[in-house]
């Protein structure tokens, strides 16, 4: 028997993540438009952080089925990461995804009080400079100084042509 998730929590699981993958690497947006206007797309899954099913990746036997089915036990992942985890639980530990549950939380929740993104991506959407004595300058909505005397970040850069 397969313990899954109730709607709701699946439709939270999406919410909490700010509706993109929890894999710190990844971070894709699972949510969008289609052409109709009613419907939209969604390839975020709902994933196990411990099995749903007894041989599944990271199975517990001593949970109960409604810990498996509880939303303490699950992560929101797109479909490629939701493949990933279950095809290598010895990488992809339990410890590793509440992680990355955490993470993708806390990171959904300061983008939101911020009004402004934050993600990996859009904190590299930048423009880079090569400078000399083999420094690099990165500047964009976030600008970070890589050098000899190691890396700063420097905040938003206003540059005059």
């Amino acid at each position: 028997m397969r313990d899954d998730f109730p709607r709701m929590v699946v439709e939270t699981l999406g919410r909490r993540a700010g509706m993109r993958c929890s894999n710190p690497k990844c971070r894709q947006i699972t949510s969008g438009p289609t052409e109709q206007p009613d419907k939209a797309i969604n390839v975020g899954v709902a994933a196990h952080i411990c099995a749903a099913a007894s041989g599944g990746p990271r199975y517990d036997a001593s949970m109960t089925a409604e810990q498996r089915s509880d939303i303490e036990n699950g992560i929101w992942l797109c479909q490629k990461c939701g493949k990933m985890v279950d095809n290598d639980p010895v990488r992809y530990t339990v410890a590793c995804l509440a992680e990355w549950k955490r993470r993708a939380e806390a990171e959904a929740l300061a983008e939101l009080e911020s009004g402004r993104p934050i993600t990996t991506a859009s904190m590299i959407n930048a423009a880079v400079v090569i400078q000399g004595q083999g420094a690099i300058q990165i500047s964009g909505p976030n600008a970070v100084n890589i050098g000899p005397g190691g890396i700063t970040i420097v905040g938003p850069v206003i540059r005059k042509d």
